[in-house]
């Protein structure tokens, strides 16, 4: 699904404004994915969600600096690149660990191993927008009335026939079209300056 533009209020502007809210919001979205890479790229739980405090910490820090110039730059690029600083970070005092247990050649092997995330370009990964998607509108749900949500839901995401929908939900055509406009556009307020789901 892409998400159009030109909205006021945006998850983003919240959390550069210090709203509690917009950043716990933040976190229930991304932080999450973050841990996963993590693991992903061969950390234990307990390290990768060290990795990921570090992660946020820097992100909470530096959000002023995050800027979406051009047509490619997104929150997930941005995130990656400070993903990949604070595992680096990681490795190199797993290093200094090793140096003093198993010498110089255990840091050699260690500062050998090339960035795991490298491979990896979070921006162009269906699988990861879909899941931060998800992640964004379960968390979103609970703010509309039960009937909203399901047209959404059953419109947008199951793609059911609108007739059927109208008749399940008991709505008319366009109190179902209402519905559906009303949460994407939530939904577009929320997500619209982070550039990971189209713009």
């Amino acid at each position: 699904m892409s998400l159009p533009s030109k909205t006021s209020c945006t998850l983003l502007s919240r959390v550069r404004q210090g709203d509690p809210e917009g950043w716990q919001r933040l976190l229930a979205i991304y932080r999450p994915f973050v841990v996963g890479r993590v693991i992903r790229s061969g950390l234990s739980v307990a390290d990768a969600e060290d990795v990921a405090q570090e992660v946020f910490a820097a992100v909470a820090k530096s959000i002023g600096l995050f800027r979406r110039d051009g047509a490619n730059d997104s929150f997930l690029k941005w995130l990656q690149t400070i993903t990949s600083s604070k595992l680096a970070d990681f490795h190199r005092r797993r290093a200094k660990q090793f140096e003093a247990a198993g010498g110089s050649s255990a840091r050699e092997q260690l500062n050998a191993l090339p960035d795991p995330l490298a491979n990896e370009d979070w921006s162009t990964d269906a699988e990861a927008k879909q899941s931060l998607l998800t992640r964004a509108l379960d968390l979103m749900k609970t703010d509309f009335e039960e009937r909203t949500w399901m047209a959404f839901w059953l419109t947008v995401i199951e793609q059911k026939d609108p007739q059927e929908i109208c008749q399940l939900l008991k709505m008319t055509p366009g109190a179902v079209r209402q519905a559906r406009s009303k949460v994407r556009r939530r939904l577009e307020d929320e997500l619209r300056d982070f550039g990971d789901f189209g713009s």
